[in-house]
């Protein structure tokens, strides 16, 4: 049944949404400790360095969006330090979890609704055809005996 509800656009859409979610958590998890490990350095990062946290800032910023806020790419520095951002990222991930749960239960409920819609129709058919074989069966009841057929003479 959920198969069905997730076949049209707005099925795209909410499972594109859970490919972006998981790919953000992804993402941001496995720049994390970079991201911290390049801000405890500080002010001693080479060039490459440099480029690299800020890329990593960036990639953090295109795919977390809500913590876009909280990261100042022209200055390389993040609000609140790492232990702040890792703190957004645990929160928006917990916040990512718990729409995730919501949007199954919604699920599952429209399927329990769709069985149970399904189940009322059956019955009704089923009472329908109960008082159908009811009615033929009094017609039956009522109709005159058969004759007996004429043992009169053949000529």
């Amino acid at each position: 049944m959920s198969n069905i509800k997730l076949d049209n656009l707005a099925g795209d859409l909410t499972l594109l949404q859970s490919a972006t979610d998981g790919l953000s958590l992804s993402i941001g998890e496995q720049f994390m400790p970079q991201a911290r490990g390049l801000v405890q350095v500080g002010t001693s990062l080479t060039s490459a360095e440099s480029t690299e946290y800020h890329n990593i800032l960036q990639l953090l910023c295109e795919t977390v969006p809500d913590l876009a806020g909280s990261i100042d790419l022209t200055t390389g520095s993040i609000q609140g330090g790492t232990d702040a951002l890792r703190a957004q990222t645990e929160a928006w991930q917990k916040n990512a979890e718990a729409q995730t749960y919501q949007e199954a239960c919604q699920n599952l409920m429209g399927e329990y609704s769709a069985v149970m819609v399904e189940a009322a129709e059956s019955s009704l058919r089923l009472t329908e055809a109960e008082m159908a074989l009811e009615a033929q069966q009094k017609r039956r009841g009522e109709a005159p005996p058969r004759q007996p057929p004429c043992s009169g003479s053949r000529r």
